[in-house]
């Protein structure tokens, strides 16, 4: 709710929301936007969503002027199997590779 807040604070509501399960629910629609540009990358618990392609789109955003939200940054979470990587270190790795910070909402 936090990063909607902020996109309505902005009047920026181009996004490219990398989440998994029903998070899309809460987001508006994103406008289409020319040339693939986006005002924002929303990048939270992705799952296997988190693929080489989409955090690839995700930096050619960023790259070309698309901020960086970040509903959490944690590093790890305990599931039934054991732990699994948490958003955190996708956040950090798109920073690393932009040079970017993420707005942790």
């Amino acid at each position: 709710m936090a990063a909607i807040a902020h996109m309505n604070d902005t009047n920026k509501h181009r996004f490219y929301l990398l989440t998994t399960g029903d998070v899309h629910k809460d987001f508006p629609t994103s406008p289409a936007s020319e040339a693939g540009e986006m005002d924002y990358v929303i990048i939270g618990d992705a799952g296997e969503r988190l693929t080489y392609g989409n955090m690839n789109r995700a930096f050619r955003y960023l790259m070309n002027g698309a901020e960086l939200l970040a509903p959490e940054k944690d590093r790890y979470w305990m599931e039934k199997d054991g732990l699994s990587l948490s958003a955190g270190p996708f956040v950090a790795g798109l920073e690393f590779a932009t040079g970017k910070r993420a707005t942790v909402m």
